[in-house]
């Protein structure tokens, strides 16, 4: 199987997504039509997802999102550098359980996942190294 390591183990490469200005302004979709959960285990991990030559949306536009996953039974999205100008970069609906881990822009910061499953209340979903953080904290 390419990539794969001596012993079984996946090797780990970087992709870089750069996303166009256009009606298809998403990075990368993992979604389906229907009800039913179509992708049981997604796994998005080590991608650079930024604007062709630094350019921004236009306000024509509606914002754009790094990683959009509808309709995942379990995910996990991690490690991923993100360098978008949109309020909510990582976007997710109608999932069963999905983790984050350390997903930031450029600079380091984190950037956490919004669930829009109910539109009127969307929720911003925590990330896993937060939340290890915390409980070190709170372990002192």
């Amino acid at each position: 199987m390419p990539g794969s390591a001596a012993g079984g183990t996946s090797a780990s490469t970087v992709n870089t997504c750069k996303t166009l200005l256009t009606a298809a302004r998403n990075g990368l979709q993992i979604r389906d039509i229907g009800v039913q959960k179509v992708y049981p285990r997604v796994l998005i991990r080590n991608n650079v997802i930024r604007r062709v030559d630094g350019l921004t949306d236009s306000p024509l536009y509606l914002p754009s999102w790094a990683i959009y996953a509808i309709s995942c039974a379990y995910a996990l999205i991690e490690e991923n550098v993100i360098d978008l100008d949109t309020s909510v970069p990582i976007y997710q609906q109608s999932n069963t359980a999905v983790s984050y881990f350390n997903n930031t822009d450029s600079g380091g910061k984190l950037i956490q996942a919004v669930d829009y499953t109910q539109p009127d209340n969307p929720a911003i979903q925590s990330d896993l190294k937060t939340a290890f953080e915390d409980a070190n904290l709170l372990a002192i």
